[in-house]
């Protein structure tokens, strides 16, 4: 028997053997990327007391191939062992059907989504990208021009959905706007735009939320959520979503993680201190440039601050106090007047 052969059956077998009772929980960390993902994981393994493991990221249910060879071949790549169950997989957020499949093949998962402010996580994303795939791999340098096109378009999007009157929450002083289905129209319209220019091209069972996307379209969390939140319900299930704040986990790690934990319905876990090495990159870009970019977020940040207080969508909020400074939970957003965006370099008609 060849090499290759003798592995393939070998693997074979050993998912044959990986059967996980129906019963077990099971936790899967979907997104956002670049948000702490990886150390979240580490963390909940130590407080949980899981046996470690080399390998964290699956991408089960939003890669075709693993998908269709069954949940065996899940538990296997989950490692078969263990009281509790993790997946950390945070491209599942902004795949079109990942947690449909997750809501479907486990409904009893709980999935964990953490928050990084929206401009940070995007640097963040730039840095860690090959040069080949327009980011930066290690630098700074380029980011405003390879998310040119896609701010233009995110641009265009808010404009066009403000301007005909699409908001779903008007302040109590009626200047104000939080404009859910704006922000949702934006992440359509806008998510596949690749770093450096250009658009993926869109293949069946991934559009818009395939493995490449844009870099600020990620970071427009409001939509990913209600998203989510909807692909529960098609299984008639509650919405599973944990949201926890990154910026929480970074500042206050042990308080964090026992407080995921509890919302998890595991009891009560070890201390574990770890937490995510983030560094602030704002400060590397020119102020013209950041102030730009936060004023692309404003509306998008009031939208997510009305989907975080649903407690429809999002059941367990954790230490999103920690993130006053970008996101406004007490819906006092634009308390200077209403936000106008810039007028989009995009005309709609290209939309």
């Amino acid at each position: 028997m060849k090499r290759g052969a003798f592995i393939a059956t070998l693997l074979a077998r050993a998912a044959a053997d990986c059967t996980i009772d129906d019963t077990t929980p099971v936790t899967i960390i979907a997104g956002a990327s670049h948000a702490g993902a990886d150390t979240l994981h580490d963390s909940l393994r130590k407080a949980l007391a899981l046996p470690e493991r080399k390998r964290n990221e699956v991408h089960h249910f939003n890669d075709v191939a693993s998908y269709g060879k069954g949940n065996d071949h899940y538990w296997q790549s989950l490692g078969c062992t263990g009281s509790v169950m993790v997946d950390e997989s945070p491209g599942y957020l902004a795949h079109s059907v990942a947690l449909l499949r997750a809501a479907s093949q486990v409904p009893r998962a709980r999935w964990v989504v953490l928050l990084r402010e929206p401009v940070e996580r995007a640097l963040s994303h730039f840095m860690h990208l090959p040069r080949k795939q327009g980011g930066g791999q290690g630098t700074l340098k380029g980011f405003m021009e390879a998310v040119d096109e896609e701010r233009s378009c995110i641009d265009a999007a808010l404009h066009a959905r403000a301007a005909h009157g699409h908001a779903d929450i008007t302040h109590e002083s009626g200047d104000a706007l939080y404009p859910r289905l704006a922000a949702r129209y934006a992440f359509e319209h806008c998510a596949d735009h690749l770093p450096g220019g250009g658009r993926q091209v869109r293949a069946h069972g991934s559009a818009h939320f395939g493995k490449e996307h844009g870099l600020l379209s990620l970071s427009l969390y409001a939509p990913q959520l209600e998203h989510a939140a909807r692909m529960a319900s098609k299984m008639d299930l509650a919405s599973p979503l944990v949201v926890v704040s990154s910026k929480a986990f970074h500042d206050d790690a042990a308080g964090t993680v026992s407080a995921i934990v509890e919302a998890l319905g595991l009891g009560a876990g070890k201390t574990s201190n770890a937490a995510p090495a983030f560094k602030e990159r704002r400060t590397e870009l020119d102020e013209t440039a950041v102030e730009a970019l936060d004023l692309l977020f404003e509306h998008p940040n009031c939208a997510l601050a009305a989907v975080v207080n649903n407690q429809t969508l999002v059941p367990h909020a954790i230490g999103l106090e920690y993130d006053a400074a970008w996101l406004p939970l007490d819906m006092n957003c634009n308390a200077h007047g209403k936000a106008t965006h810039p007028q989009p370099r995009v005309d709609r008609e290209e939309l």
